[in-house]
């Protein structure tokens, strides 16, 4: 290969993926994504199909085709002996090019990368593949990489298969974030509450209609007996739209969200008005831990806080406390019925545990939850079901109650090569599980201060 023809081609419009065979999940994932955007790459899954020379393919990709080569870096990769050559070979090419990021590093879980590559500036992908994505591609556009697919993601797709190998045909329980309501009364009854306000009525779920009069779907609480009287008046809220010029169905809605606001803070929960969520308070009858069971039944263990350090440039460390949350509605299904619909959620304070408020929720919320997905979220949805059901059982004065968390059963499901292990070790120790660890450290780059709205 000569140099002139390094320096001249204009062949290069493909990002070369180099990576050991244990990051493929991740890397044909990356691949995928950058297709989406419309980026060409060169993976070798895509491109070796059979009978090629491997090396042969593999030299003339990075010397002719290669725009960019993005090394991934992880405890596999930094010893093995295919991905150190394509590193050298990339950074070699880069010195012919005078190139000097022609080598991205990209470091997948935090390994200190070998004395060849250490001088290089790698864009993390430990805490996050999506926040990891977010600024490689806002590097790839400030070099103006070619995008030989812009608006054509189908690309993606053609190249990269759809990922069947991932799905059985086993079927698979899924849980959904509704709790329907049960035995709910078909009667509403109107009661004489005269002098009465919100605030006196806060004990007692009912809707105000005005003029001293409430609809409610149960007797008033013992405190107030003295001060209401019920009326003869009565609906069958089913089968009218209207009571007193009130929406039948807002008035449900109301009485049915009051309750579960009573429900949650007879359980020793606290409402914060700044996020608009529930959340658990530390300690949470009496212990910094709560047991609770998953959805499928493994007993587990949430800690009431946690506690996370982040380290912005020329700024203090800065200390969040967050708590588990959760915000719910209720909605009407399609066969009348109602449900609780429940949206997992975090509690954010400062070290003084002052709610934080406004802009500043947003980008520490974000930087607590990057890694986060279905498990973390599901968690905390059974948490709070499960407080929920309790305290509906224990209500002597409430004439419904909650039932469980709705399932259903789908016809495929995701291959998840650790479950039956995981399951199998679960079912065989009686410990119970634990879930988030307490405290930990963040890192807000000088990339990302521009979200860090104070």
């Amino acid at each position: 290969m000569k140099e002139d023809t390094l320096l001249t081609s204009d062949s290069r419009t493909h990002l070369f993926i180099s990576y050991a065979y244990e990051d493929q999940v991740f890397a044909r994932w990356l691949a995928r994504k950058l297709a989406f955007y419309g980026y060409g790459v060169w993976f070798d899954q895509i491109k070796l199909l059979g009978g090629e020379s491997w090396v042969f393919e593999v030299d003339e990709a990075i010397k002719e085709r290669s725009f960019r080569v993005l090394a991934l870096l992880s405890n596999s990769s930094i010893s093995k002996s295919h991905p150190m050559k394509e590193r050298t070979m990339a950074q070699r090419v880069g010195q012919q090019l005078e190139i000097d990021d022609f080598l991205i590093p990209l470091n997948l879980d935090g390994t200190e990368p070998d004395w060849k590559v250490s001088d290089l500036s790698w864009i993390s992908f430990n805490h996050g593949w999506a926040a990891g994505l977010q600024r490689l591609l806002k590097k790839l556009r400030a070099i103006e990489t070619p995008r030989i697919h812009e608006g054509n993601p189908a690309i993606a797709r053609v190249e990269l298969g759809r990922g069947e190998h991932l799905v059985s045909h086993e079927p698979e329980e899924i849980v959904v974030n509704w709790l329907p309501f049960t035995d709910l009364p078909e009667t509403i009854r109107i009661f004489d509450a005269p002098g009465l306000d919100r605030e006196a009525l806060r004990s007692w779920p009912c809707f105000m209609l005005g003029e001293g009069r409430v609809a409610a779907l149960s007797d008033p609480p013992p405190e107030l007996r003295d001060t209401v009287q019920a009326t003869p008046e009565r609906h069958h809220w089913p089968s009218v739209n209207e009571i007193r010029r009130s929406s039948t169905h807002s008035m449900i809605v109301q009485i049915l969200n009051k309750t579960v606001s009573k429900w949650l803070a007879q359980a020793g929960c606290v409402y914060t008005p700044e996020v608009k969520a529930t959340y658990l308070p530390d300690p949470f009858r009496n212990e910094s831990i709560y047991r609770y069971k998953d959805a499928d039944g493994t007993s587990r263990r949430t800690n009431a806080s946690g506690l996370i350090t982040v380290k912005k440039p020329s700024a203090p460390p800065e200390k969040i406390i967050h708590h588990p949350g959760i915000r719910y509605r209720t909605r009407r299904t399609d066969s009348g019925g109602y449900i609780l619909e429940m949206k997992p959620a975090v509690a954010l304070f400062n070290h003084a545990h002052e709610p934080l408020e406004g802009r500043k929720i947003g980008p520490r919320q974000k930087k607590l939850t990057r890694s986060w997905y279905n498990p973390h979220w599901r968690k905390r949805f059974m948490i709070f079901s499960q407080i929920l059901q309790e305290a509906a059982a224990a209500d002597e004065f409430s004439p419904f109650a909650l039932g469980t968390p709705i399932r259903l059963t789908t016809d495929r499901s995701l291959i998840d090569p650790k479950r039956k292990g995981a399951n199998e070790a679960n079912a065989e120790s009686s410990e119970e599980t634990p879930d988030d660890l307490v405290e930990e450290e963040i890192e807000v780059g000088i990339e990302e201060m521009e979200d860090w709205t104070e």
